[in-house]
């Protein structure tokens, strides 16, 4: 069974999302250490999702996504994490998903987020659900897409 999880801080799915967040910072990040209590502080101050996806209780992927407090029509994807052996699936999409749904419960108008400019499957990703690229430099990309623009592709994938 598949579930996505809205995790909070502190409780029963808080350690499980912080392994599988350093599991990402081990494979993308090589030698940062996961700061849980920076996450904690990051998580109070403001809309904030933490989500972790399972399948049958097996963590899959997670996202960390937050809204601008200067600017509540926006939200950034810190990160998003798919288990490499869980990739290909359809787990991306799924997890996209969630936070499409969550965005737009907080009436979010588009969706930031960066990647490195060498993972070309990230990239690719992003690019498939519509995102567009908004700048780059040697080492990273920035994507920006409006929400109901994603909605409507989101929606396409999963009719077409």
């Amino acid at each position: 069974m598949l579930n996505s999880i809205l995790v909070v801080p502190n409780t029963s799915h808080w350690t499980t999302f912080l392994a599988l967040y350093q599991e990402y910072l081990d494979q993308d990040w090589a030698g940062e250490q996961c700061d849980a209590n920076l996450l904690v502080q990051r998580y109070a101050e403001g809309p904030r999702a933490f989500l972790l996806l399972c399948d049958e209780r097996v963590p899959v992927g997670f996202a960390n996504v937050w809204i601008d407090t200067q600017n509540t029509d926006i939200a950034h994807v810190a990160e998003f994490y798919i288990r490499p052996l869980s990739q290909r699936q359809g787990y991306g999409r799924l997890l996209w998903g969630h936070i499409l749904r969550w965005t737009g419960e907080k009436a979010v108008q588009a969706v930031h987020l960066e990647t490195d400019v060498h993972k070309e499957p990230a990239n690719q990703f992003w690019r498939a659900l519509g995102f567009k690229k908004v700048s780059a430099d040697e080492t990273r990309v920035q994507y920006a897409r409006d929400w109901h623009e994603l909605w409507q592709v989101q929606e396409a994938s999963h009719n077409g």
